[in-house]
């Protein structure tokens, strides 16, 4: 096999696994939903800035912002309580793949974790897409 077949055939493989990962930028939006360390059901839709937050049958709405710039991607949500005030919650984020998502929250929701720690963790979440 000459040189140039070899380095057509290694930028290929480079190009087909790089289109393959999930990127947070493009792939956040859109519904999902898993259980928590308790088993409560939580959904999260994130619809260009605009959020909403629902666990079991209690829906929050807000607003989010990502900064992908970071590793791991810091998520925050600035959610509206029943109290007509904003409680902000910073948390890590990262795509396990296009389907799944991984968010962590410090365990006081005022702090933002630096790292993921293995699945079961309390304050820890893997949500699927559902659409």
């Amino acid at each position: 096999m000459n040189k140039l077949t070899l380095m057509t055939i290694m930028l290929w493989v480079a190009a087909m696994i790089g289109g393959c990962s999930a990127s947070l930028d493009n792939n956040i939006e859109g519904t999902w939903s898993g259980q928590d360390a308790e088993g409560h059901r939580i959904t999260l839709q994130f619809s260009g800035d605009d959020l909403a937050l629902t666990q079991d049958e209690r829906t929050l709405i807000g607003t989010w912002s990502l900064d992908t710039s970071e590793e791991p991607a810091q998520l925050t949500l600035r959610m509206h309580t029943p109290a007509g005030n904003i409680q902000q919650v910073p948390m890590i984020a990262k795509m396990v793949s296009f389907n799944k998502l991984m968010l962590r929250t410090g365990t006081d929701l005022k702090s933002r974790p630096t790292t993921f720690v293995s699945e079961g963790a309390a304050n820890q979440l893997l949500l699927k897409r559902i659409n």
